[in-house]
């Protein structure tokens, strides 16, 4: 009988890094939305959609990171590097590059895409966006140290994959200027430092013996299931094409 290897706390990162981008080339990568955004053919109205429904999850999800803070505030204490570096990244989430945040470069995106912002702040979410906003909002309020940080994991390939696509098409088929696309120019740098950041908490996290993992969820499904919820996004948007 075959016996199970155990994986160090950086292999076990490795693994989960590993799956979560191998679910992100075949759930968003070759979701038709991304792929018809990356063709330049994609629906103007789809695009102006989209950015209806990522404006409140954004916002939603920032707020979510606060909680994550109070929840584990013993955690930080214990790691004040950690701590320094997770505060500094929601710092900017939320303050950066002044009061409201990254999230408040949307505001000339819209205006660039002739979107009422209003339209955005008010926007009531289509169910997979709504699905996508609550997730993380549930993992933060019950998951483990570690399921929360697997859930973050996703975050580079939102910022830094999807972003360039989004964030160059803005610019080559909509019409958008560079300044006006600074919300994706932005997170791009920030999520290439996120990124690593995500994974680093993470190791740190299991190597200080935070290693508990619930039943029904775990680390490879908090990552996984975030992909497949920001295709669900993706999917209630492709949706109103018909």
């Amino acid at each position: 009988m075959a016996t199970a290897v155990k994986l160090s706390p950086a292999q076990r990162v490795e693994q989960v890094e590993q799956l979560t981008a191998n679910e992100w080339e075949t759930a968003i990568t070759q979701h038709p939305f991304t792929r018809e955004l990356a063709a330049g053919t994609l629906a103007k109205e789809l695009v102006l959609e989209y950015f209806r429904q990522l404006y409140p999850t954004v916002q939603e999800i920032n707020a979510s990171l606060t909680y994550l803070y109070l929840r584990f505030i013993d955690f930080w204490k214990a790691h004040p590097g950690l701590e320094a570096e997770f505060t500094d990244k929601l710092a900017e989430e939320l303050a950066y590059p002044k009061g409201g945040g990254h999230i408040r470069l949307l505001w000339p995106l819209a205006e660039g895409l002739g979107l009422p912002i209003d339209e955005m702040l008010y926007c009531k979410l289509l169910p997979g966006a709504r699905a996508y906003t609550d997730w993380p909002y549930r993992i933060v309020r019950e998951g483990t140290l570690a399921e929360c940080f697997a859930w973050q994991l996703m975050e580079k390939h939102i910022g830094v994959d999807f972003g360039a696509i989004m964030g160059g098409q803005l610019q080559r088929v909509y019409g958008l200027t560079l300044d006006q696309v600074r919300f994706y120019t932005l997170h791009q740098e920030a999520d290439l430092e996120h990124g690593p950041g995500n994974a680093n908490m993470l190791r740190r996290a299991l190597e200080a013996g935070y290693t508990e993992e619930r039943a029904s969820y775990g680390l490879e499904y908090c990552a996984l299931m975030t992909v497949h919820a920001f295709r669900l996004l993706l999917d209630a948007i492709w949706e109103k094409r018909r």
